[in-house]
């Protein structure tokens, strides 16, 4: 299969600096769109932040609709990831990250207890795409002003507006704002690899007629049937 590879050079940068910095960090907080959660994902995040305990923010959370939400939350539940509910705006849910993240790293920070180290400050990093809110939860939980930007006239969607990662003291605790990326990156990957690399029809994939579908030309094609 022929490799396609579109990857801004500040996009490079970004994820170079997210891989080399996660290491440094407790837990990675992935901010998305409560409407979208999928959609507002950046599919490569699990493999930069490997081990990395991560929790799920749905921002924006009083603009979904709750039942819906609900089965995000429960979805992501039965995967052994945590999230919250949160808007950024209003702060709404904000104060219940550091409580979840203490939650999530009470077996951590216990062994670092035992082993005679003093409590210090959590390290997290905030990751998200473009205009999903990561500035202004910045905002929220720092009392800093951090310029964000409206949705590009132009392009339909978020303008990149924090471009480098930075290190921020808040409530006794360490977060790391990191710019915004989006890519489309299938390099070195074939079409099996492809078809299971999209959530959505992976999970339909079960209802295909045949096993390894492809989703192009099978027929009894779940996904097919879904799309089209």
């Amino acid at each position: 299969m022929k490799q396609i590879h579109w990857y801004p050079g500040h996009m490079a940068k970004t994820k170079k600096e997210i891989i080399e910095k996660v290491k440094l960090v407790d837990v990675v907080l992935e901010l998305v769109d409560a409407r979208l959660p999928f959609s507002s994902q950046n599919p490569i995040v699990d493999k930069m932040i490997g081990n990395t305990p991560k929790i799920i923010l749905f921002n924006k959370s009083d603009l979904a609709d709750p039942s819906e939400l609900d089965k995000w939350v429960s979805y992501f539940q039965n995967k052994n990831v945590p999230s919250l509910k949160i808007n950024a705006a209003n702060g709404k849910g904000i104060q219940q990250i550091l409580p979840l993240m203490k939650v999530l790293l009470v077996d951590k920070i216990a062994k670092e207890k035992s082993r005679g180290r003093t409590e210090r400050p959590l390290r997290a990093m905030i990751l998200g795409i473009p205009n999903v809110g990561k500035s202004t939860l910045i905002n929220a939980i720092s009392g800093r002003t951090i310029l964000t930007q409206p949705i590009s006239k132009s392009l339909g969607r978020g303008k990149h507006t924090t471009r480098h990662s930075e290190l921020m003291e808040v409530e006794g605790g360490l977060v790391a704002d990191t710019a915004g990326f989006s890519s489309l990156d299938f390099l070195n990957m074939d079409e099996v690899n492809l078809a299971q690399s999209f959530h959505d029809f992976f999970e339909l994939s079960d209802d295909c007629k045949y096993r390894g579908c492809l989703h192009i030309s099978e027929p009894g094609c779940k996904v097919k049937e879904i799309v089209g």
